[in-house]
């Protein structure tokens, strides 16, 4: 048997080991107590929260602002003065005005981030410099805050196919033989960095889908721009924007570009009456600090198109009936962009859980292209290219749906 009195030692170092980890910690517990009696009057930032009673600083803009071009150098002061009266005169649908006033920043500071300027410069049909505004001012953003700068890229993709669009036919024949418009306009070179990085990447969904239908359509991707369109039509949807809150307003944000990008490409019915919607989403236009409240309106402005008698079809709030929107008895789009026939096929596919706005929409698009156009975006997406031009519509046709997350049920 073991002797009880060799286990006495190693018990006992074990309760004075237990006893020194005991004193050590309530130690500390008294050490810590003190420290938050020394701090208890402190107000040292960094060391402890205010004091009791005490009041944060009040956040004012205008008197920040103030304060600020108190101590700004005439430059800084100059850049800010013409900068805001810029803004304005866009919001006031002025663009000459407008360009001037940006014309001013250029000036005295020409490498300023200001690429509002492009858009006065755009609806000035002053192309050229509008990209080269746009282009300038997205790697400026993106270089220096590393997000994506997706309103620059997708206003010069959109002014680089306003540029081709605008060339009669022996400036289009020109531009063509040396490679296109995009060695005319001023490009984005993503690649001209020492590491070659990527452009960033856009969280925003509807700002992502509107960056990739002007991009897929500047570089003549047709399968791309088809599906990108489809789903910025999905969102944009076919509620009446009268009862239907946008509180993101992405369906704001789909119309507009929507609008802007079928009159890029000429489109002028399409484009306006998507920016009539638009403006159905925006009763804020001229007066919020966001440029996309002003824009579809100046589109219209500058296009001249309030004249148009179908902006009447809309009606009055005091003569639409809930009742019937609400019970179903309204089931159509206010406006309807899906004008030309839908069908190209006698044997249509049938998809589970398809999306009807955006299968309508793929079929229109597709409906319009030309034999070679259905051929060359199958030939982009390596699909086989031999067939009738129906047959090639109806392949090109599965394969968007299937790209846009369909799948084919049967066929009947």
């Amino acid at each position: 048997p073991i002797d009880a009195s060799r286990r006495r030692p190693a018990s006992t170092a074990l309760h004075m080991a237990k006893k020194k980890d005991s004193t050590a910690a309530e130690r500390e517990r008294r050490d810590e107590d003190r420290r938050r009696q020394d701090r208890k009057e402190d107000v040292v930032i960094g060391k402890t929260s205010a004091m009791a009673g005490a009041k944060d600083f009040e956040i004012n803009p205008k008197a920040t602002e103030e304060e600020w071009l108190q101590y700004a150098s005439e430059v800084e002061r100059l850049v800010h003065s013409a900068t805001d009266t810029g803004m304005e005169m866009l919001q006031m649908f002025r663009v000459k005005e407008a360009a001037e006033a940006f014309g001013r920043v250029f000036e005295v500071k020409p490498n300023a981030y200001l690429w509002q300027a492009g858009i006065a410069k755009f609806y000035l049909k002053e192309y050229l410099e509008a990209a080269e505004i746009f282009a300038r001012n997205a790697k400026l953003f993106e270089s220096k805050f590393g997000s994506a700068a997706t309103e620059e890229r997708i206003w010069r993709d959109a002014t680089q196919l306003k540029y081709a669009k605008s060339l009669n036919r022996k400036d289009t024949n020109a531009v063509k033989e040396i490679g296109g418009a995009k060695y005319v306009v001023a490009q984005i070179n993503d690649d001209d960095g020492d590491d070659g990085d990527t452009p960033p990447a856009e969280t925003r969904r509807v700002m992502k889908l509107a960056r990739d239908l002007f991009a897929a359509s500047a570089e003549g991707d047709t399968s791309r721009t088809l599906l990108s369109h489809a789903k910025l039509e999905s969102i944009a949807g076919k509620e009446d924007p009268r009862l239907t809150p946008d509180r993101k307003m992405w369906k704001l944000t789909a119309w507009y570009y929507l609008g802007l990008h079928a009159d890029c490409l000429g489109d002028e019915a399409t484009s306006c009456k998507c920016m009539k919607m638009a403006i159905l989403y925006c009763p804020n236009s001229g007066k919020s600090e966001n440029v996309l409240y002003t824009l579809p309106m100046l589109h219209m402005a500058q296009r001249d198109w309030f004249d148009d008698d179908d902006f009447d079809d809309f009606g009055d709030m005091d003569d639409f009936d809930d009742e019937a929107f609400d019970d179903g008895g309204i089931d159509e789009p206010i406006i309807n962009v899906h004008d030309g026939p839908l069908e190209f096929t006698s044997t249509p596919a049938v998809f589970k859980d398809s999306d009807p706005i955006i299968e309508a929409s793929i079929r229109e698009g597709i409906s319009k292209l030309t034999f070679g156009k259905v051929k060359e975006a199958l030939k982009l997406k390596k699909m086989v290219t031999v067939g009738s031009k129906e047959e090639l519509q109806q392949r090109l046709f599965l394969s968007l749906m299937k790209d846009a997350g369909f799948h084919q049920d049967m066929l009947s």
